[in-house]
Order: C-alpha cells, then sequence, then structure tokens
C-alpha cells in the first residue's frame, strides 16, 4: 500500500512539473500549444486519407506538371495532383507563358533532390484517363505541388474530389495571385455580386447542398465510398467537374466509381 500511494503521489508531481513547464513555455516564448495540437492532430488526420509513401527515382522530365518516375523498378508516368503548370508543347495551345520557366524548374528540383517519394489518395482513382499516375510529390520532405503553387509556376486545378492538400494550395495560391508572381503577372480580381449560388453534391444515397458567394470557390465535401469501388471524382454534364473553379451559377454533380 505504501509503495503505491508513493508511486501515485510521483505521477502527480510528474504530471504538476510538466504543466508548469508548459506554462512557462507558453509565457516566455508565447508557444501557442492549442495551436501545435491543433496542427498535430490534423496531421495524422491528414495523413488518414493518405496511402503509405513510395521511394522513386527520376528517369525522365516531360514538363512542369508531368514526368517519368521509376517506383518499385517500374517506370510510371506521374501528373503532379491538384495543380497544372503552363504548357511547353501543346498541340493547339503551343508553348505558355512561364511553361519552359516551370518545366525547369521542376526538372531540376527532381535532378538535385537527395529523396523523392510519391503519396497516394486513399481510396481514390490512381490514374487518370491517359493512364498516368495521379500523385503527391515530396522533394526533400517538401511537397512539390506546394513550391511550384508558391513559386507562380502553377494554378491550383483539376480537383475532383476532396483531397489532402487541396485547401492548404488554394490559400496559398490567393496570396501569390495578389501578389501578382509570375503565371499571375496580369491577374486581376473579378468583382463578381453578391448573388449566392449552390452546389448540390448528389450520391446514391444522399445530397448535399453547399451555397456559395458568387465567384467564391465551394466548399468541398467528405468523399463518398462504396463497397468494392473506387470513387473517381464529381462529375457534372458526365464530366468531371473542377471544383476549383469559383461558383458562377448554380452547379449539381454527381459521385462517380470504377471497380476496384
Amino acid at each position: 500500500m505504501k509503495n503505491k500511494y508513493f508511486s501515485n503521489v510521483s505521477i502527480n508531481i510528474i504530471l504538476i512539473c510538466i504543466i508548469l513547464i508548459i506554462a512557462i513555455l507558453t509565457s516566455w516564448y508565447g508557444i501557442d500549444f492549442n495551436k501545435l495540437f491543433k496542427k498535430t492532430s490534423s496531421f495524422f488526420e491528414s495523413n488518414n486519407n493518405l496511402d503509405k509513401k513510395q521511394k522513386a527515382y527520376l528517369d525522365k522530365c516531360i514538363d512542369g506538371d508531368t514526368f517519368k518516375l521509376s517506383v518499385n523498378n517500374k517506370k510510371i508516368k506521374i501528373r503532379l495532383l491538384a495543380i497544372n503548370t503552363p504548357e511547353t508543347n501543346h498541340p493547339t495551345k503551343g508553348e505558355e507563358l512561364y511553361g519552359k520557366e516551370a518545366s525547369n524548374y521542376t526538372c531540376n528540383t527532381l535532378k538535385k533532390a537527395q529523396n523523392i517519394f510519391i503519396q497516394y489518395e486513399k481510396d481514390l482513382s490512381k490514374q487518370d484517363k491517359y493512364k498516368r499516375y495521379l500523385a503527391w510529390v515530396y522533394v526533400d520532405d517538401k511537397l512539390l505541388q506546394e513550391m511550384l503553387v508558391k513559386n507562380g509556376y502553377a494554378e491550383v486545378k483539376y480537383i475532383y474530389a476532396k483531397y489532402t492538400y487541396t485547401d492548404k494550395l488554394l490559400k496559398i495560391e490567393n496570396e501569390v495571385k495578389k501578389n501578382h508572381l509570375k503565371i499571375w503577372q496580369d491577374y486581376k480580381e473579378k468583382n463578381y455580386g453578391q448573388e449566392i449560388y449552390s452546389l448540390v453534391y448528389k450520391n446514391d444515397k444522399s445530397t448535399m447542398t453547399v451555397d456559395v458567394n458568387s465567384g467564391e470557390v465551394p466548399e468541398i465535401i467528405e468523399n463518398p465510398h462504396k463497397k468494392g469501388y473506387v470513387f473517381v471524382g464529381w462529375t457534372n454534364n458526365n464530366k468531371l467537374y473542377d471544383l476549383s473553379k469559383p461558383l458562377k451559377n448554380n452547379i449539381i454533380v454527381k459521385a462517380i466509381f470504377q471497380k476496384e
């Protein structure tokens, strides 16, 4: 009984000491532990939506958002998820402004990297209609998509589902637009009216409506699940609908799946 009593007392003393240390650090250094805990929980929550990272090696540069990597001794074409860089050699668009610069930035970043990892969204289709693999790409622990958006070489685009880093990328893009950096050098914020439009999400068993001010990007709801299938994205008029586009009218989107 005596040992148990002293053991409980010791634990209480340790807990009190920890609380005091946190209070002192908060007071002296201005550390916001609430934000820290929120970021930590957000990190674990977001990573629950992702498959395990896979080690990759550069095989061939193509352009700013597409390249070939060797993953598990297999060469695959990667298309960076959730962003788009200017074209370098498009059959109809030709070479777009900052296309070469974006391509060189991506290629140089990958060539200089000590470590490259890819990561897929869990329970989502891993390939697009061109059979390119859609992935998040990390270069020396930095997200390549984020680097491209932050440096004005890419826009957030082709958002067909709720992806892990979409909200973060959109916030960065908004700041880059305001600074008129590179591809946004001629950007002018459109003065939309105060109309409120609705984006209606329709699934097999449910319907959800999101209201948004005209010209703003709608909230993306959680991805639906269907046993034996993977979620491809939200469609409008039988075409994948890009949820990164500002809403300018009422839209109805429907969930589309494909067999695993």
